[in-house]
């Protein structure tokens, strides 16, 4: 079990870092157009991450990735189109 949540990690760790770093960079600008595009492109990268996370945790063996899943959709669903 161990080895299957280290490869879920490193599947989206370059996404989180990607994150991180639109993120930070968002949050030394002011409004404008590349705030906009950074906005969009953080929203992105977003979806992305929960995306893999619901496909890598469909591959457990165990019941519970049924229930983080749905927890996932719904976060999935949640945000917001931009």
């Amino acid at each position: 079990m161990e080895s299957i949540l280290s490869a879920i990690i490193t599947n989206i760790d370059h996404d989180s870092v990607e994150f991180r770093n639109i993120c930070s960079h968002l949050a030394l600008q002011i409004e404008g157009q590349q705030f906009d595009r950074d906005l969009n492109a953080a929203h992105q990268c977003l979806k992305t991450i929960v995306k893999k996370l619901i496909q890598s945790l469909a591959n457990l063996p165990s019941d519970a990735h049924v229930v983080a899943c749905a927890s996932l959709r719904q976060i999935l669903q949640n945000l917001p189109d931009i």
